[in-house]
This record gives C-alpha cells, structure tokens and sequence, in this order.
C-alpha cells in the first residue's frame, strides 16, 4: 500500500488535474464533481483531496468558491503546474 501524499503532493494532482488531464488555462473553473471524477480516476483516496486543496488555495494556485462547489485555477496555480512539467 502506498503511503499518502503529503497536501503538497496531493496540491499538485490537483494541478496536474487541470492543466494536464483537462488542459485547462488560469481563470478555469472546475466543479468539485469535476475534481473527483478525475482523482478517483488517477486511484486516489478521497481523504487526501482536502488537504490538498486546502494547500492549493493556501499558496494562491487555487480560488475556491460557490460555498467550496467551484474551484478556479489561478495564474500563479497554472505556473506553478508548468514547473512540474
């Protein structure tokens, strides 16, 4: 069994979710739903989405909106998910 990600890796799927399994730009909007269909997709466990994306909107990758339904990528996020490339 693998160990589980610490925020910052499982901050950056989150990243890699949109920008290489959605190609998506800054100012994207993904619904939670969305989210969860890809990270369940990639075998990843739900209990490690959160704190990822607490990580993500910590560091500005991230806005979460729409009562946590709504995330958008931010252009520091999209950068930040290049890097990683």
């Amino acid at each position: 069994m693998a160990p589980a990600p610490t925020p910052r890796e499982a901050a950056l799927k989150i990243l890699e979710i949109f920008v290489i399994y959605l190609k998506r730009r800054p100012g994207s909007v993904l619904t939670s739903l969305d989210i969860v269909a890809v990270w369940d997709r990639c075998g990843l466990h739900h209990a490690d989405l959160k704190p990822g994306l607490d990580y993500t909107e910590e560091h500005g990758w991230i806005e979460i909106f729409d009562r946590g339904n709504s995330v958008r990528l931010t252009e520091k996020g999209f950068s930040q998910a290049k890097d990683q490339d």
